[in-house]
């Protein structure tokens, strides 16, 4: 492969009039310019990418980890940052925890060595201190979707207890009493303050909150489905119920049908998170969706400005929800709950 030295003989210049060429740190004569880059191109010259970083300190790669790419509404956020990402000239590397902590905590000492610019992250669980050595090597940090209870990094989060608290209301407003919850694991913020939002409803309208009526799920269909099967198995039953993910929405649907129950003629439900499988569900599924592109974007712009050298103090932003109605609540019209609380986001803190 041909070095920088065969481009500086070939355009008749010096090694260093090539470096500021490339990199950009002198003004160098119109006419060099041009014939270096002739060189470039004759030669098929490729600049080394690792020792240019090594030089300024930067690799325009950004890490980002998720904790279960199989997830649709993961693979969402993952490609509004990455899209994000590319248009502002950055690469991403992703990594996926499945949940795991040691996993997690290997990915982030990865993305350390791989002097990454800056890191988007999505906690498996609440698992603070695998980010000590990201703080301590001061590498820009943005933690989404769930939160990890500090505010000593930036953070985008959504409001989930209020998306909860519609999602329960609108079963309500249907004339439903006896509604169920499929709670996600309990040591995650998001699936505590979702459930918290389902409890809220009941509390406003002067419905009773019952344990029995509560199960946990797993943020996945077979979850949800072993859950549904447990609240059917009841007497009686509830006669709709609010579950905290879209996949497990799925895997409740698919255990009404398997006992030869219909939704919402028998049980009613809703989901969250508005994954592109939700409008092709059948029933469709009523849903709270979440901003996932804006989420995105915003956490890339937040990444990018860190690294640039923003030093204002962590930002905090909690952006709003949304619940799409469709056909499995019984109430198959266009509309939305919550549009007046649509907003570019609201930030805390």
């Amino acid at each position: 492969m041909p070095t920088i030295k065969d481009v500086a003989d070939h355009a008749g210049v010096s090694i260093t009039t090539v470096s500021h060429v490339l990199n950009q740190t002198r003004h160098v004569n119109g006419n060099l310019v041009d014939r270096v880059q002739a060189a470039i191109t004759v030669l098929g010259y490729q600049p080394n990418a690792v020792a240019r970083s090594l030089r300024k300190k930067e690799t325009r790669t950004l890490g980002m980890v998720i904790p279960d790419n199989s997830n649709p509404y993961f693979a969402d956020m993952a490609r509004s940052i990455e899209d994000a990402s590319f248009e502002l000239g950055y690469n991403v590397i992703l990594c996926n925890s499945d949940e795991d902590p040691a996993k997690e905590r290997a990915y982030l000492q990865l993305l350390l060595e791989k002097q990454v610019d800056g890191i988007a992250f999505v906690a498996s669980g609440r698992h603070r201190k695998h980010l000590r050595p990201v703080l301590e090597h001061k590498v820009p940090l943005v933690v989404l979707d769930r939160d990890l209870g500090y505010r000593g990094w930036d953070s985008v989060l959504v409001e989930n207890r209020v998306g909860g608290h519609h999602a329960t209301l609108h079963l309500i407003e249907g004339g439903h009493r006896r509604i169920g919850c499929i709670s996600g694991p309990l040591d995650l913020i998001p699936s505590r303050e979702r459930a918290q939002g389902y409890q809220d409803a009941l509390l406003v309208t002067r419905l009773p909150v019952d344990p029995i009526l509560i199960r946990k799920g797993s943020f996945h269909a077979e979850g949800g489905y072993a859950a549904m099967l447990e609240l059917l198995d009841l007497h009686p039953p509830p006669t709709a119920v609010f579950v905290c993910n879209d996949m497990m929405a799925v895997g409740a649907l698919r255990a009404i049908a398997d006992r030869g129950l219909r939704a919402p003629t028998d049980v009613a439900v809703v989901g969250f998170d508005d994954i592109e499988l939700a409008s092709y569900t059948r029933p469709s599924l009523t849903t709270v969706t979440q901003p996932v592109r804006e989420m995105g974007e915003l956490a890339t712009r937040l990444l990018v400005g860190r690294v640039n050298g923003d030093s204002r103090s962590p930002q905090q932003y909690r952006l709003q929800t949304r619940l799409v109605i469709r056909e499995s609540c019984g109430r198959n019209q266009a509309s939305h709950r919550g549009d007046d609380l649509k907003t570019k986001g609201a930030k805390q803190g």
